[in-house]
């Protein structure tokens, strides 16, 4: 299991699955606090294919000042912050606004 509720993670991380292959040009991690062995379990079990990396001691988290998990970032190549979701439910269609401005859509 990954997150508080695995059936919403799973939601959320196929509905950026989906975004993350219409721009194949852009690199989508998905970040998680589980450690590797559950992280690769449920990748497996779920059937996806978005990386996932473990962050057990919430870097990340700390590095981007996460309010909450799971909250959704773009950050640039070289580290820069380009957006963050600001609420609570991931708005996908702001997400793909983003991410076309970015790069090329498939």
């Amino acid at each position: 299991m990954i997150g508080s509720c695995s059936a919403c993670v799973v939601t959320e991380l196929r509905a950026i699955e989906r975004l993350a292959n219409e721009f194949p040009a852009i690199e989508v991690v998905a970040v998680s606090s589980s450690p590797p062995a559950a992280v690769a379990k449920f990748r497996r079990e779920q059937r996806l294919r978005l990386r996932i990396v473990s962050d057990v001691q919430n870097r990340l988290a700390s590095a981007y000042n996460a309010a909450w998990k799971p909250r959704a970032y773009v950050v640039s190549s070289s580290g820069e912050l380009r957006w963050r979701q600001e609420r609570f439910a991931l708005d996908k269609g702001e997400l793909r606004t983003v991410l076309a401005s970015l790069g090329e859509r498939r």
